[in-house]
């Protein structure tokens, strides 16, 4: 299975479980910007722990993919993340437990339904939630890809600037923020 079809099979069973996501990380920014490699795909999940068995019984119904439910449970006690891999390809999922704070939920709220490759629809963070999570990450590692996939949204979107200046501070991305928007202005 290629990675596009792991996505849109992601997709479609968090779409039949009404389970609550948004497509993140390289696949996110793509959507907004421009398309690049990257070796997984990865989404914010709302998840309960009643959820577990409910997330897990498709893949387990296909022998081709490996899920792990207490490495679930665990990651929503301790909001972290887990995955799912398609062992024949090993194409993964990694699904990181949705914040529970204000930002998380801000950025569960503004989830946007866009075709994320011509083919696949599905809930991404908004753009500029995508740009916050470049940022957070940038400053986690300052990797250039995080950079170009946040100039990439920055060309091709129409960005609500306040709200990722408000809320670049409480991700620790404030002066990374202030420094990129800096350069992106002026490479108008």
């Amino acid at each position: 299975m290629e990675q596009l079809e792991v996505l849109d099979h992601t997709i479609r069973n968090l779409e039949l479980l009404s389970l609550p996501y948004m497509v993140v990380g390289s696949y996110g920014s793509m959507a907004y910007g421009e398309i690049r490699l990257t070796r997984d795909i990865d989404i914010v999940i709302d998840l309960t722990p009643a959820d577990v068995s409910k997330l897990a019984a498709p893949y387990k119904a296909d022998p081709d993919f490996y899920i792990y439910e207490p490495g679930i449970q665990e990651a929503i006690r301790h909001g972290s993340q887990f995955n799912v891999i398609h062992t024949t390809s090993g194409n993964k999922v990694d699904f990181m437990i949705a914040r529970k704070d204000a930002y998380g939920r801000e950025q569960l709220a503004r989830r946007q339904k866009v075709f994320i490759t011509p083919e696949i629809e599905g809930y991404t963070a908004s753009a500029e939630d995508i740009v916050l999570g470049k940022l957070w990450y940038y400053v986690l590692g300052e990797s250039e890809k995080h950079i170009n996939d946040i100039a990439g949204i920055w060309r091709s979107c129409q960005l609500d600037l306040d709200y990722i200046d408000r809320w670049a501070p409480s991700l620790g991305a404030a002066d990374a923020w202030k420094a990129l928007r800096a350069r992106l202005e002026v490479a108008k």
